[in-house]
């Protein structure tokens, strides 16, 4: 697998973006749109052999924590399964940032047990979050 990071988003299959839960393309897009400017987001495409686009992930680093937080992995039906992608893509941040002061990688997931026998453990912090759109629905 090779691994490339982008510069241009609309590189990036539209069918690609639309399978991520919660994930509106457009807005996805737009806010990526100046990536060349945002030297701590990066997007990446997994490429297979003849260079056909397996999918995609979105990460940030996060200066004040010396973390980098994977956002989003999105791969075409055909390439997810054993979770060799996201093994490769895992060796791939742990190369890519040997020789940094970022040791943690962080990964929001609904899928704990398999990111475990990745190698993930569960954080000692706890994710919270409020629902801008609360109040409204309880008024």
């Amino acid at each position: 697998m090779i691994i490339r990071r982008l510069t241009d988003i609309n590189l990036i299959p539209r069918e690609l973006v639309e399978q991520v839960p919660e994930m509106e393309p457009n807005a996805f897009y737009s806010l990526l749109s100046d990536l060349p400017n945002q030297p701590l987001q990066f997007v990446e495409v997994f490429l297979d052999a003849s260079h056909e686009i397996m999918g995609f992930a979105w990460a940030a680093i996060e200066l004040t924590s010396k973390q980098i937080h994977v956002n989003t992995v999105s791969l075409r039906k055909k390439f997810q399964g054993d979770g060799q992608v996201l093994k490769e893509y895992i060796e791939h941040l742990k190369e890519r940032l040997k020789n940094t002061k970022i040791k943690v990688v962080t990964w929001a997931t609904d899928r704990p047990a398999f990111f475990e026998k990745l190698g993930f453990s569960r954080s000692k912090e706890v994710f919270l979050e409020y629902h801008l759109d609360k109040e409204e629905a309880d008024g």
